[in-house]
C-alpha cells in the first residue's frame, strides 16, 4: 500500500525540479533557473492544495488507484443496490429516478476536505492509494442514498398494478459541504474547483496505464511487433478496471466517452441485465471495437462478436500474437490478446460481464480457444 503525504508530493516535484535547474545553472543559465523555480514552487503548491486532483490524471506511479477506477467500483457498488430492490420488492412495473449528486461536487468537496484539512490530517489528493480510495467512495456513499415506494393502482382492464419507484437522491452541494463541516477557506476552494469543472472531469477520466504487470508486458512486446497492434494492446490496457460491462455498450468516443458511468436502462434483450439500470459501459464487442478505433483503424475490426469473426481470420495458439482476437468456441465473448505471463500462459484484456469491468485474464481461465486475426493488420 502506497502512503503518500502532501510534504512528500510536493519534496519529489521539488528534487526533480531543482536537479534540472542545477544543471542549467552549470550552464549560465540564471534566468531558465528563476523560471524554473517559481514553477517548482507553483506547482509543489498546487500538490499539497485542493487543486492537486487536477493533476491526479498525470501521475503515473504504480499503484496508485485511477480517479476512473474508484469511480467505476463505486457504480458497481450503486448498481448493485438498485438491482437488489427490483430483485427483491414484488411489481409489475418500475421507474427509476436517478437524482445523484454530480461526481464534480463530490470531487470538489473529498479534495477540499482532505487536503485543505488545516492541522497534521491533510492529506494529498494526488496519488490515490487503497485508503484514499475507499475514503473517495464514502463521500459518494454519503452523497447518494436509495430509497423506493410501491404504489399500487388499478388498469383498464381491472387489473392490480404494482409500481416500484426506486429514486436515488443526491444531496446539494451545500448539504454535502454541511454534512462534512467544511470551514470557510474550504468552502472557498469547492467554489473555485467547481468554476474549472471541465478540468476536474478530466481528472476523473484517465487513460495512464497504472497495473505494474501490464505496463511491463507492454513495455516487453517485440521490437517487431508493428505499431497498429501495439497500439491496440496499449489502448486496451487503458481502460482495465475504469469502465463498467454493459450488455449492448457501445462508444464511438477517441478517447474517454463521457456517457460512461452514467446510469442507463439496459435496452438490448437478450442478457438478466436486460431492462435494468446500470452504469453505462462497453460490453465485449464493443469493448474490442473502441480499441481499434482509438489506434487509427476505424470500426475495420467488425461489430459485434460475430462481425469480428467475420472480419478476422483463424490463427493457432502457438502463432498468436499480440493484437489478435480469441473467442469462446460459441463466439459469445471476445477478447484481445496482449502477451504472455512467465509460465507461458496467453493472458487477454476482455470486458467481462462477471467482473463488471475491463480485465486481464489468461485466456484458459475465461476458455478462450479460438484465436483470430484482423484482416484490417
Amino acid at each position: 500500500m502506497i502512503k503518500y503525504v502532501a510534504v512528500k508530493v510536493a519534496q519529489a516535484v521539488a528534487a526533480a525540479a531543482k536537479a534540472v535547474a542545477s544543471a542549467i545553472a552549470a550552464l549560465g543559465g540564471w534566468t531558465v533557473l528563476l523560471i524554473l523555480l517559481i514553477i517548482v514552487i507553483i506547482v509543489a503548491a498546487i500538490a499539497a492544495s485542493p487543486f492537486g486532483i487536477f493533476i491526479s490524471e498525470e501521475v503515473n506511479e504504480v499503484g496508485a488507484i485511477p480517479l476512473s477506477q474508484i469511480i467505476a467500483e463505486y457504480n458497481v457498488e450503486l448498481t448493485q443496490k438498485v438491482e437488489d430492490i427490483e430483485l427483491s420488492v414484488d411489481h409489475t412495473d418500475v421507474e427509476i429516478i436517478d437524482n445523484q449528486t454530480d461526481r464534480n461536487i463530490v470531487l470538489a468537496v473529498f479534495a477540499a476536505k482532505t487536503a485543505g484539512a488545516e492541522d497534521n490530517t491533510a492529506a494529498d489528493v494526488v496519488i490515490f492509494d487503497d485508503v484514499k480510495a475507499e475514503k473517495l467512495k464514502e463521500y459518494f456513499r454519503a452523497a447518494n442514498t436509495v430509497n423506493h415506494t410501491v404504489t399500487e393502482s388499478t388498469n383498464a382492464d381491472n387489473e392490480i398494478v404494482k409500481k416500484l419507484t426506486v429514486t436515488i437522491s443526491g444531496k446539494t452541494k451545500d448539504e454535502l459541504m454541511d454534512l462534512y463541516g467544511l470551514t470557510a477557506k474550504q468552502r472557498e476552494a469547492v467554489e473555485t474547483l467547481l468554476e474549472h469543472g471541465d478540468v476536474l472531469t478530466s481528472s476523473s477520466h484517465s487513460l495512464a496505464i497504472i497495473n505494474a504487470d501490464l505496463q511491463s508486458i507492454i513495455n516487453g512486446l517485440p521490437s517487431s511487433l508493428p505499431q497498429k497492434r501495439k497500439d491496440v494492446v496499449k489502448n486496451a490496457g487503458s481502460l482495465v478496471g475504469k469502465v463498467n460491462y454493459f450488455w449492448g455498450g457501445k462508444s464511438s468516443a477517441i478517447g474517454w466517452d463521457s456517457a460512461w458511468g452514467t446510469m442507463r436502462r439496459v435496452t438490448a434483450a437478450g442478457s438478466p441485465s436486460s431492462g435494468t439500470l446500470r452504469a453505462y459501459g462497453l460490453d465485449c464487442s464493443g469493448f474490442v471495437t473502441w480499441a481499434f478505433n482509438n489506434s487509427g483503424m476505424g470500426y475495420a475490426v467488425g461489430h459485434g462478436t460475430y462481425g469480428q469473426r467475420d472480419a478476422s481470420i483463424q490463427v493457432s495458439a502457438s502463432t498468436v500474437q499480440a493484437g489478435d482476437l480469441c473467442f469462446l468456441p460459441s463466439y459469445s465473448h471476445v477478447g484481445i490478446v496482449v502477451g504472455k505471463d512467465t509460465g507461458g500462459n496467453i493472458l487477454v484484456i476482455h470486458c467481462s460481464s462477471g467482473a463488471n469491468n475491463v480485465v486481464v485474464s489468461t485466456a484458459s481461465s475465461v476458455g478462450f480457444t479460438v484465436f483470430r486475426r484482423p484482416n484490417c493488420y
